[in-house]
C-alpha cells in the first residue's frame, strides 16, 4: 500500500484489508512459533516487528521450514511426502 501511495496510484479497499489480514495472520504465525520454541516475550516482540518490517511473504517464506518441521511435512522439492 506504501508503494502504491509512493507512486500515487489509486489504494482499492478490498486489497488494502485483504493485505492487513494476511499480515495480520503471518505476524500471528510468527507469534507461535516464538511461544513453542520458548522465546521470552520481550524477544518475541522484536522478532514479530522485524517480520512486520519484512512484510508479509518474506515472513512465510522464512516459516515454511520451521513450520513444514513442526508439522513433520516433506517439502514439495523434497518429494511432498509425510514422514
Amino acid at each position: 500500500m506504501m508503494r502504491k501511495l509512493g507512486a500515487r496510484q489509486t489504494i482499492k479497499l478490498g486489497e488494502t484489508a485483504l493485505q492487513g489480514v494476511g499480515a495480520a495472520f503471518a505476524g500471528y504465525l510468527v507469534l507461535l512459533g516464538c511461544r513453542s520454541a520458548g522465546v521470552t516475550p520481550e524477544v518475541s516482540g522484536v522478532i514479530i516487528g522485524l517480520c512486520g518490517w519484512l512484510g508479509a511473504d518474506a515472513t512465510l517464506v522464512l516459516l515454511q521450514s520451521y513450520i513444514y518441521k513442526k508439522l513433520n511435512i516433506v517439502s514439495a522439492q523434497g518429494g511432498g511426502e509425510k514422514k
